[in-house]
Parts: structure tokens; C-alpha cells; sequence
């Protein structure tokens, strides 16, 4: 199992989609925080089929400050060397040409020896809310992983695969928009479906989320 496409799927915004290669992360947001009034559509929890076997689990909390603290949970199949991820973002909307992305930070998350390459780190993300269930918009692997070995984009590609985008963020906007959004978040992941309760194995109060 690819961990990092696994993780992905967990966190939102970028994929468990197993033929895919690891998408990146950013050193900064498309904007700051505030700009944009959050989906209230997105809060609470909504779970999915993971294509690596097992589920996703997300779940929105919406922050006083604004954004969202975003928890995600993997589960793999019981063969797995990894059965159980979690991850912590918190996320903030960023506006682009009349569509919402989701700028998320890393906080934290489980295994550690992962999050070393993604702490203080962004994934940006695309979605969309259709009769009730949730499918997120992806950045796509190959345009921006080729945007750095070009030159296009300032950014490292490293030898495990994980590769992460230098660039500030009207820069990375500037480059979406060249290439189009469609182009942009090219890999769809979906439908995640809302849960009447909270997220399993993990209970988080408000007040305890960063």
C-alpha cells in the first residue's frame, strides 16, 4: 500500500487512489486566512470506502477564530503493516475564479516518522457537495510534479516520491490558472457520505483543538 496516497484520502483533500503517485504540499496557502466565509455544508463528519480496503473518516469542526479543525482517519485492511492513520489539519478557504479550495496545515498526526516530511506543511484541495455527499478535488500528480522538474514551479522532488511546492501563493495561483482548474485538481475522490456521530477511536472536544 502506497502510505502517503493513504493518508491522503484521510486528510481531504488528496487521495487514496492507489495509481496514483504522492501529490504535494505546499510551504504556503493560495491566500490567508478570513478571506472567505467557510461552507457551513462541510462541518461534521462524513466517512467512505478507502480503495486501499478498510474506511476513510473525516470530520470539520469549525473553529471560533475561523476555518476548520480537520481530523481524518484511515483504516486499512487487517494485513496491512498500517492499520490504523490519523491526521490533524487546521483549514482555511481560499476563493479562486468562483470556486472554494481548502488550504491545510499539518498539524499532527500518527505514525510520526510520516509527518516529518508534512508538519507546518499545506495540501490544498478542491471539492464539491452533491445531494449530500462529499467529493474532493485533487491536485493533479504528474502536471505539478513535471511543473518542478521543468523549472516552472520552484519546488524538490525527492527520491521516496514525496515532493513539496516552494512557491508563495499568488504564484501558485497564477500557475492554476495557466493550466486551469479542471487541469489543476484533476484527481477525484468519492463520495464520502455524512455520519450522524462523531469520528470513531478518536473523541475531540473544541476546546482542545488547536
Amino acid at each position: 500500500m502506497n502510505v502517503l496516497l493513504s493518508v491522503f484520502a484521510a486528510m481531504f483533500f488528496v487521495g487514496a487512489v492507489s495509481a496514483c503517485a504522492p501529490g504535494p504540499t505546499s510551504e504556503h496557502p493560495l491566500g490567508p486566512p478570513g478571506a472567505v466565509d467557510d461552507d457551513p455544508l462541510l462541518a461534521g463528519a462524513w466517512h467512505g470506502a478507502n480503495p486501499e480496503g478498510g474506511r476513510v473518516y473525516l470530520e470539520f469542526n469549525p473553529r471560533e477564530a475561523g476555518g476548520f479543525s480537520v481530523v481524518g482517519i484511515v483504516t486499512n485492511s487487517e494485513d496491512d503493516e498500517l492499520p490504523l492513520i490519523f491526521s490533524h489539519y487546521r483549514a482555511h478557504a481560499t476563493e479562486l475564479d468562483g470556486r472554494t479550495y481548502y488550504n491545510l496545515l499539518t498539524l499532527l498526526g500518527w505514525p510520526d516518522e510520516i509527518w516529518t516530511e508534512f508538519g507546518d506543511k499545506y495540501f490544498i484541495a478542491g471539492y464539491e457537495i452533491v445531494d449530500d455527499r462529499l467529493f474532493l478535488n485533487l491536485m493533479n500528480v504528474d502536471l505539478f510534479k513535471a511543473a518542478i522538474i521543468d523549472g516552472r514551479l520552484a519546488g524538490t522532488v525527492q527520491d521516496d516520491g514525496f515532493f513539496h511546492l516552494h512557491v508563495d501563493g499568488e504564484t501558485l495561483v497564477d500557475y492554476i490558472r495557466e493550466v486551469g482548474a479542471d487541469a489543476a485538481f484533476a484527481i477525484r475522490f468519492g463520495p464520502l457520505h455524512r455520519r450522524d456521530e462523531s469520528l470513531p477511536f478518536f473523541e475531540l472536544e473544541m476546546e482542545d483543538v488547536p
